[in-house]
């Protein structure tokens, strides 16, 4: 009969894992082998202290109340001034877009949160999809509402749909979140524009929309709206346009 050091506890993580020579190997769970079987032969387990127990607790650093020592994260990881940015494409897009602003991996956590203050600043998002992005399709814009500086927004020929909601972004002047007419699947169904007063480029092409208020955008030069369902369109408020498609 041999003896064999390793951990001996049940409750632990690495409960039956033998130490041979200077390697751990696991003969699964079970101390007492028949001779000859694998690499174990009958004999006496020893506990060793070598037992890892399960330490619940935050395992993203990005937070302040990581817990270098936690072996599952329990969802207890938090930060007051956070806000997120749930689509993994557009925060690639954000961090890729080194013209537009400084914003690099680290500054996001693993769900998509990002300290608001990291957003101040950040005057355009250029997010267009083209040849050279197709695998970075975004799929929404959830999060543009906490960029407060924001004055130019371009998302075209991405996977964007359902609702948009703009009405945050009160410095917006130039909007572009238009699809290609059949190429892309792009299907807004509705965007909200309500009382930015400085917007001068609105462009929806080839979207979904099925409804369409300008009535307070009085900047309005630009509106690119045809390849959607809308049923009517009153722009007889707005005396600044000059292109309406």
């Amino acid at each position: 009969s041999c003896t064999y050091n390793g951990c001996t506890d049940p409750a632990a993580l690495n409960y039956g894992w033998i130490k041979l020579g200077e390697t751990y190997a696991s003969n699964a769970n079970n101390w007492t082998v028949t001779a000859g079987g694998d690499s174990f032969n009958s004999g006496t387990a020893v506990d060793d202290g070598s037992c890892n127990y399960d330490v619940p607790g935050c395992t993203d650093p990005f937070y302040g109340n990581y817990n270098a020592s936690a072996t599952t994260d329990d969802g207890s990881c938090s930060c007051t001034l956070c806000v997120r940015i749930p689509d993994p494409q557009f925060r690639q897009r954000l961090i890729n877009d080194t013209t537009n602003n400084s914003l690099i991996s680290s500054d996001f956590s693993l769900s998509g949160d990002i300290e608001a203050s990291k957003l101040l600043g950040i005057t355009k998002i250029a997010a267009d999809n083209s040849s050279s992005t197709q695998s970075l399709n975004i799929l929404t814009i959830e999060g543009v509402q906490y960029f407060d500086d924001l004055e130019t927004l371009w998302a075209k020929d991405n996977g964007i749909t359902g609702s948009v909601d703009l009405t945050n972004n009160v410095n917006l002047v130039d909007v572009n979140l238009e699809g290609s007419f059949g190429t892309t699947a792009m299907n807004i169904t509705s965007i909200d524009v309500n009382g930015l007063t400085s917007l001068e480029n609105l462009r929806m092409r080839h979207n979904e929309l099925l409804q369409l208020n300008v009535s307070t955008n009085a900047a309005l030069i630009l509106l690119e709206c045809h390849d959607n369902n809308l049923a009517e369109l009153d722009v007889s408020g707005l005396t600044n346009l000059t292109t309406l498609i």
